[in-house]
């Protein structure tokens, strides 16, 4: 493949480009010591000992990939320069010219994310930006008086001036072969590859990767100046979808939602207050609201007796209150959470500069006012899109995922996306009998895992044979074969039955239980119009113990979607308190005064009693049955009382959001 005259150029980039590399890394893991020893106090450094290795190990990776990334720059230039003697000839004077360049940016960029973080207190974040979006002079101004820039950019020439002399050295004449040159190509492309993608398992090393400790402040070590500089620029990006919104375009959109005239946008109108509720003035209850993955609707209607997919959850089920005539808000894990949170329709909030912002929409609001603990428990690592850093923001005051339970429960087994989801279940159970015997009432907010692709149930759980007909075996042929869909089955059962189990345990405790699905599971396919309702259905469970009931009733027959979740929990836990009403509360004795209620919202349609109206193309077609299914043909004459209300809905969300983001 190689030509003679071009043996020792070959050998001498392919060492320059390794060395390359070797002190990108080294010069990235130096700088994750200095953060440690220098810059994390040291209260942190002795608590979090047992997390060094990790945090070492760990962060190694995303500096080797940061730096095979940067590698590969020159090293696939170098393959093309070496087609002609021209071009050889070329990059004997340039190449030496890029590696210098490249690794002076690398240790410039590291260097000025140390200063970022000595100020800060983190890596780059958005806000590094600030010199394009704020008065850039007088950034410029700042940065020069505030920083050492002269000594700086001094010690970086002499930098510079020593990588030019160890790349511009020429190497010796080498006495390789054509074919073992080539062997060694092929070997360093494999190795920049592995590098670059940083994991050898199912997914590449990402920023969902980064927690190997409970303490937040030892996982903003993991990154280094090049991976957090690209997590700021994807922030960055993210923000930029905000827009500023008037008081003019927000006041017919609530006019229209609250079903009166409103004199001004202001949000603080949507607050109201819960009623009074002596049980709760006398023992506030425990509350739990469990988002369970994919728990949608769909599958409800392969149980049976025969094949049982709810497990220890089918008593609950049976007795409790469970509406089915439900929707998620929105179409993903993020997006509904993202709902939930701050009743935002942009699900990558965390992940963009209105992540600090302070937002009247925060869901445990109502439960800090009234001096309960927060906790968030996942069976996931909440590193992913930055769920931690968000959930501390709103208030959490316990953030458990995988890295905690794996604390606890050292022998349990590991997943793609997390732990199994009885672990996050025990954990909660114990927080629920540790608030029991404190007498300080607990909001829980968990997030199963367990049920997502690549769908497994742990290896010491009993499987099942869920016979299924040739038609029902056809219906989930999108799920992949009869093996898989039996598999998925399982892990659907799994899940449930971790779920009833917990709430068997709590059920004897002073504590209001709810469960829902983040969204119905995808990959199904959904071509008939009758099920273009069910496709978005996920159930919503509810368990109320007798003293809290007073004048709450059940009326399965109700239409809500997860915009109805907190209203509901709020007016059945809380006495008195305020909350940011944008949902209904599905218990009340009386729903039609209020304008929130009657209908349920998904970001792809709108349902009432009569049937669902289409977002996308507005048309209306009639239920066909109470299982979530439409007639086949859109109708003209209906009733568009809710519809009419409703449609201005994701208007309303959009700019709430976007008021709260750019205040």
């Amino acid at each position: 493949m190689l030509k003679n005259h071009t043996l020792n150029s070959a050998y001498s980039w392919l060492k320059k480009n390794a060395l390359f590399f070797v002190l990108s890394v080294v010069i990235l893991s130096i700088t994750r010591y200095i953060l440690w020893h220098f810059y994390t106090d040291n209260i942190i450094r002795t608590q979090f000992s047992a997390d060094v290795s990790a945090l070492f190990s760990k962060g190694l990776l995303f500096d080797i990939k940061a730096s095979a990334i940067a590698t590969a720059i020159p090293f696939l230039l170098s393959c093309l320069l070496l087609t002609t003697r021209k071009t050889q000839a070329l990059g004997e004077r340039f190449l030496p010219f890029l590696w210098t360049i490249l690794l002076t940016i690398v240790l410039i960029l590291t260097v000025c994310n140390l200063y970022f973080f000595r100020i800060y207190g983190h890596q780059f974040d958005a806000f590094v930006f600030g010199i394009i979006d704020e008065d850039t002079k007088a950034v410029v101004k700042t940065i020069w008086s505030d920083f050492p820039v002269m000594r700086l950019v001094f010690a970086w020439l002499i930098a510079s001036f020593l990588f030019w002399q160890i790349f511009h050295q020429r190497t010796k004449n080498t006495l390789l072969r054509k074919k073992t040159l080539t062997v060694f190509y092929l070997l360093f492309l494999m190795a920049l590859i592995l590098g670059a993608r940083g994991s050898l398992g199912t997914f590449p090393l990402r920023q969902d990767n980064a927690s190997i400790s409970v303490s937040p402040d030892v996982n903003k070590l993991l990154p280094n100046a090049l991976i957090s500089l690209d997590w700021a620029r994807k922030e960055y990006q993210n923000s930029k979808q905000f827009v500023n919104v008037s008081d003019e375009d927000g006041k017919p959109l609530l006019a229209s939602l609250l079903q009166r005239d409103v004199d001004s946008a202001d949000l603080q109108q949507l607050l109201v207050s819960t009623p009074k509720n002596i049980a709760v003035q006398k023992h506030a209850p425990n509350v739990v609201l469990a988002v369970m993955e994919s728990m949608g609707t769909h599958f409800l209607s392969f149980n049976n007796e025969q094949r049982d997919l709810l497990g220890s959850l089918k008593p609950h089920w049976q007795n409790d209150w469970v509406f089915l005539r439900f929707v998620s808000e929105g179409n993903g894990t993020s997006d509904s959470l993202h709902r939930l949170l701050i009743r935002s329709p942009l699900n990558n909030i965390t992940q963009s500069s209105a992540k600090n912002k302070n937002f009247i929409s925060n869901m445990f609001t109502p439960y800090k006012k009234a001096g309960y603990d927060i906790a968030f428990i996942s069976s996931g690592n909440l590193s992913w899109r930055n769920f931690d850093g968000f959930l501390r923001h709103l208030g959490a005051d316990e953030i458990v995922d995988e890295n905690v339970l794996k604390q606890h429960y050292p022998n349990m087994e590991q997943a793609t996306w997390g732990v199994p989801d009885e672990y996050m279940f025990r954990y909660a159970q114990n927080r629920i009998q540790q608030a029991e015997k404190n007498g300080r009432p607990v909001f829980i907010l968990m997030l199963s895992i367990t049920n997502h692709p690549p769908f497994k149930t742990p290896k010491h759980y009993e499987r099942r044979d869920f016979a299924l007909t040739a038609e029902e075996h056809q219906r989930l042929a999108n799920l992949g074969t009869n093996e898989e869909q039996n598999e998925i089955l399982n892990t659907y059962r799994y899940a449930n039955d971790s779920l009833g189990q917990f709430i068997s345990a709590i059920k004897p405790t002073n504590t209001i239980i709810a469960a829902t699905g983040d969204h119905n599971i995808r990959a199904i396919g959904y071509p008939n119009p009758q099920e273009q309702a069910l496709e978005f259905a996920v159930p919503f469970y509810l368990y109320v113990p007798q003293d809290y009931r007073q004048q709450a009733i059940f009326d399965a027959n109700r239409i809500g979607s997860h915009k109805d979740i907190m209203p509901t929990l709020y007016e059945l836990s809380l006495s008195e308190e305020k909350y940011y009403q944008t949902g209904c509360n599905l218990t009340a004795p009386n729903i039609s005064e209020n304008p929130w209620c009657g209908y349920g919202f998904n970001a792809n349609l709108l349902m009432d009693k009569q049937g669902i109206y289409r977002l996308d193309n507005h048309q209306f077609y009639p239920w066909a049955d109470n299982a979530m299914h439409t007639q086949s043909q859109a109708r003209t004459n209906f009733d568009d009382t809710y519809f009419k209300r409703a449609q201005n809905y994701p208007a309303f969300l959009t700019w709430q959001i976007n008021r709260f983001a750019t205040e």
